[in-house]
């Protein structure tokens, strides 16, 4: 009986332990190429991108998966400092994704990114708040 309680209690543990998020964030996100080329792919569907743009937005892509990936990786700093690093990485990305697009290619871009800021927007006010 002893050794059936201690097994129970054993399998319980060991669920709960398996069972808890890993420390990403409670996010397991693929590798940088692979995000890259997901966004790429969709990019290219959105905007209609030519191959030639299609490589450099997807080098483009990379870097800044990258950058950010590094700056989420050794954010040291408070709330407010790593939001004023991600708009300058974000105004950055935009410039040299300017360069490579044209006007209308472009604007579709910004009117799309904005409706997702939206709809994010939409969802976190929707969720109740966490007591």
């Amino acid at each position: 009986m002893r050794k059936i309680i201690f097994s129970l209690i054993a399998i319980c543990l060991s669920l709960y332990v398996f069972g808890q998020e890993p420390e990403t964030g409670g996010r397991n996100w693929p590798d940088p190429e692979t995000r890259a080329t997901e966004l790429t792919k969709k990019m290219k569907d959105l905007i209609q991108l030519s191959e030639k743009q299609e490589a450099k937005v997807y080098e483009l892509n990379l870097q800044n998966i990258k950058k950010r990936q590094e700056m989420f990786q050794n954010r040291t700093e408070d709330r407010e400092a790593m939001q004023k690093k991600m708009k300058a990485s974000d105004d950055d990305y935009e410039a040299s994704l300017k360069k490579v697009l044209d006007e209308n290619q472009f604007s579709k871009y910004i009117e799309k990114k904005q409706e997702i800021r939206q709809r994010s927007r939409e969802r976190r006010q929707s969720k109740p708040a966490d007591k």
